[in-house]
């Protein structure tokens, strides 16, 4: 993609990260349908095997998705001081959303009967943490920032994030 067509398209990086947002509610309802499945002995099989598949998905598109922000959005609003304390809670979020991955994913692997109660619980606590954080920042931060920076930069935003997703 040239200059140019960025230019025409500059709101393409903020719609990239909500259709990444989209696949990644998608996958969280899969989760949601496999922890409630997990607690019955005759469904617990194919629900594991829906859980390791969605880890497997937040392993590899959900780690690019925050990598995708983390390099090449936050940079541009760290400098603005309106956003300080925005990319503090938003980077937490992150760290958040990570640790109940992990959590989850130690609990798939561990899975026994006897705890399918606690990995059902877990996996709700995912999907809750993931979706705040994605209605945080579409409703907060993305539509702030993108009032804030420059199009040059929403330009410049759009083509790094087709590198780094090429």
């Amino acid at each position: 993609m040239s200059t140019d067509d960025a230019e025409k398209t500059f709101t393409g990086f903020f719609g990239n990260l909500q259709q990444a947002h989209a696949r990644i509610e998608e996958r969280l309802q899969e989760l949601e349908g496999a922890a409630d499945a997990v607690t019955e002995p005759a469904r617990a099989p194919k629900a594991l095997e829906t859980m390791a598949s969605v880890l497997e998905f937040f392993s590899t598109f959900g780690a690019q998705h925050t990598e995708d922000e983390e390099k090449t959005l936050f940079p541009r609003l760290q400098p603005l001081p309106d956003f300080k304390l925005m990319l503090a809670a938003f980077d937490f979020q992150h760290r958040m959303v990570e640790t109940e991955q992990r959590a989850l994913a130690a609990r798939v692997q561990g899975f026994t009967p006897a705890g399918a109660a606690g990995l059902r619980e877990q996996a709700h606590r995912f999907v809750e943490v993931h979706r705040a954080h994605i209605l945080a920042e579409e409703r907060g931060l993305f539509p702030l920032a993108e009032k804030h920076l420059p199009r040059r930069v929403l330009v410049a935003m759009t083509l790094e994030l087709r590198v780094l997703n090429a």
